[in-house]
């Protein structure tokens, strides 16, 4: 036999050619053994009970009727049940304040922190307007917190939210700016 790309000799069983480094056949699939077909069988039984299952589980019951819905008993009243949930709501409205307030107190510590490192005897006039924006915004943070432990609609609540979120952020650019402010030397 030759090679099929330079015309070397080689033998049947060679792969490459060591003249060129071609292949010299194709590599087709090696099947030392045959496939059992045991194996075959076993599969096609497993996926007919998957198939059977499906079909007898989504197929509607012919002779069948919905069951007739009786009228549900309680013995907790409907207004013992509607004072549960106003009591579950105030309880997410409380702990939304309550994580609002500590975010807050979170910038207000930061806030300070950098005041007593950076702010040594007077303010520069930078500084000073800074300070009067940062304590202003705490304070109308602080007040829109306050508006969360009212009841109110859900997309009230949601807006109120949100103009918490963005004073927040706010507060946090400004006490970043705080920070780098020209400080007196």
């Amino acid at each position: 036999m030759r090679c099929p790309h330079c015309g070397e000799p080689v033998d049947a069983t060679q792969e490459r050619c060591f003249a060129c480094g071609q292949r010299t056949r194709a590599r087709g699939l090696r099947r030392d053994r045959p496939v059992d077909p045991r194996i075959l069988i076993l599969g096609g039984v497993a996926l007919l009970a998957v198939v059977a299952g499906l079909v007898v589980t989504l197929a509607p019951k012919a002779g069948r009727q919905a069951p007739e819905r009786r009228p549900r008993r309680s013995s907790v009243s409907d207004s013992a049940r509607q004072a549960t949930r106003d009591t579950a709501r105030v309880s997410v409205s409380e702990d939304r304040q309550h994580r609002s307030l500590a975010r807050i107190d979170k910038l207000q510590r930061r806030y300070e922190d950098i005041r007593t490192e950076t702010v040594t005897g007077s303010p520069t006039p930078e500084q000073a307007r800074l300070m009067n924006e940062i304590d202003a915004g705490l304070r109308e943070v602080r007040s829109l917190v306050a508006g969360l432990a009212g009841s109110m609609a859900g997309s009230a609540r949601d807006s109120l939210e949100g103009r918490i979120s963005r004073a927040e952020r706010d507060l946090g650019g400004l006490i970043s700016r705080f920070a780098r402010a020209p400080k007196n030397r």
